[in-house]
């Protein structure tokens, strides 16, 4: 899942984060409005993270979306 296709799934992208970083509040992430560099920047400020490091933590959250999206594929026999 690009970057692109998270903007355009925001919602389900902000119900992963909140749950992973407790510390991102609905104003922060409203703030990001899908853009990933705000987002990185948040994390940095809120967790004392490298932008290196709240890259690979965003990277995990659309790896997670990935599989969810791809599961559902299988069992509902999308392509």
């Amino acid at each position: 899942m690009s970057w692109k296709q998270i903007e355009g799934k925001w919602r389900e992208f902000v119900g992963s984060a909140k749950q992973r970083w407790a510390k991102l509040s609905d104003s922060d992430l409203a703030e990001c409005e899908g853009n990933r560099d705000k987002l990185v920047g948040k994390l940095q400020e809120l967790y004392g993270l490298s932008a290196d490091q709240a890259g690979e933590e965003i990277a995990h959250i659309e790896q997670h979306l990935r599989e969810g999206q791809e599961g559902g594929k299988r069992m509902y026999g999308g392509q």
